[in-house]
């Protein structure tokens, strides 16, 4: 089958780009930001930047412990509103499901 995968994680970067939601084709490296060596994932990435970053990973972990959560949320809901709008969920197999999920406890993993 010739299925896509779109992965989505958050990351830190430069200062004047926290809160963007950064789309990209090709893959994403999960933890890449706090010395974390994780096989790449998804033909496609979405990236929230959630704080801005440093060169050293030990900094940048304790960055993201002092993330707020609330934050990190609010960018998660934007990415869910973006990819229901250009995926949406409304045809006959998918009807009940689309209706039924409430995106404000929705959590992307």
């Amino acid at each position: 089958r010739n299925k896509k995968i779109i992965a989505i994680d958050s990351c830190l970067g430069p200062t004047t780009s926290i809160g963007n939601i950064e789309v990209y084709a090709g893959s994403l490296y999960p933890g890449a930001g706090v010395g974390k060596n994780l096989s790449s994932i998804g033909d496609y990435s979405i990236m929230a930047v959630v704080n801005a970053g440093t060169q050293d990973e030990s900094i940048n972990y304790q960055v993201l412990q002092c993330t707020r959560l609330s934050f990190v949320m609010s960018l998660a809901k934007k990415i869910v509103n973006g990819i229901v709008q250009v995926f949406p969920l409304y045809d006959n197999v998918f009807n009940e499901v689309a209706m039924s999920v409430d995106y404000d406890e929705l959590l992307l993993v």
